[in-house]
This record gives C-alpha cells, sequence and structure tokens, in this order.
C-alpha cells in the first residue's frame, strides 16, 4: 500500500520513503513507527503504545524510542 504524507510516498511493500526522485529505505523500526503512526485511529500515540505497536513483546529503553523516533523525524523532514 502507498500513502501520501504532504509530497513524501511511504510505500508498505517497499518498506520505503519516496520524494523528489529519490528514495529512503526504512529501518525496520522506523517502518514500524511510522506504519503505527499512520493506522492508528488516535490523534496522539503514548510511548506505551508505541512501544507495544513497534516492538512487540520486547522490553525497551526509552532512549531506544527516542533513537527511533529522530531516525525517522529526519527521514520525514
Amino acid at each position: 500500500m502507498k500513502y501520501q504524507i504532504h509530497n513524501i510516498i511511504f510505500d508498505t511493500q517497499e518498506k520505503a520513503l519516496f520524494h523528489n526522485g529519490e528514495s529512503v529505505l526504512l529501518e525496520a523500526k522506523s517502518y514500524h513507527l511510522l506504519l503505527a503512526f499512520i493506522q492508528s485511529d488516535e490523534p496522539v500515540l503514548s510511548r506505551d503504545k508505541l512501544i507495544e505497536l513497534a516492538w512487540p513483546q520486547q522490553v525497551v529503553s526509552d532512549g531506544a524510542v527516542n533513537k527511533a523516533i529522530s531516525k525517522l523525524r529526519s527521514h520525514l523532514e
């Protein structure tokens, strides 16, 4: 499936972002986070909900969550 986020295309099959003819392959956590944000019915996702969706049945540190979100933000800028 493809989603358009402003002028960026997110292709879930290729796990990549496309913008101005360039593509960026997403790492697993960036992919799962973006998918969680897009597919959620909630306007805001709590940190616990993000962990549940992107790191199911895993224990993760706040630092790991922050790093994954930061990396995803950098891809979307």
